[in-house]
């Protein structure tokens, strides 16, 4: 099963800054579906189409794991669009997770479930948006985590 995290960024409104560009360098950890870190680096910004609209896209196959380090300006938010694709609309319903790791502390700050086999909605990109302004500063470990239910 492929799910995807289609790349936000992390943003002081109104101006954002799109990470995905110099995500590789950011990744700090990650798997998905089993593959290591190398794997998930080769795949970060592939394109995936949902409905008609493509985005770049981070490999989120679960159990996925993706940890980033960045700096999150006050105020700043986390823009992302989760999304099954198509061949993997029949499987199990996924849970996306947004998480900030500091002193090796995790503090769950959303999650979302997502079931197109259940909510045909959930076969479009689903936007949404974190509020990370109470995490703001220099080297913010983000963590995006995905589930099989």
């Amino acid at each position: 099963m492929l799910a995807a995290l289609a790349a936000g960024a992390c943003v002081a409104q109104p101006e954002g800054v799109d990470h995905l560009a110099d995500a590789p360098a950011r990744l700090t950890e990650a798997s998905a579906g089993g593959n290591d870190a190398e794997w998930v680096r080769s795949r970060i910004g592939r394109p995936h189409r949902l409905r008609d609209v493509v985005r770049a896209t981070l490999p989120a196959t679960p159990p996925g794991r993706l940890v980033f380090t960045v700096d999150v300006p006050p105020g700043g938010r986390l823009h992302v669009s989760t999304g099954i694709p198509r061949p993997h609309r029949r499987a199990p319903a996924v849970e996306f997770v947004v998480k900030v790791r500091r002193e090796g502390r995790e503090t769950t700050l959303a999650s979302r479930l997502v079931d197109p086999a259940h909510r045909p909605e959930d076969g479009a990109w689903s936007p949404w948006q974190v509020d990370l302004s109470d995490h703001a500063g220099r080297g913010v470990e983000i963590v995006l985590e995905t589930r099989a239910l």
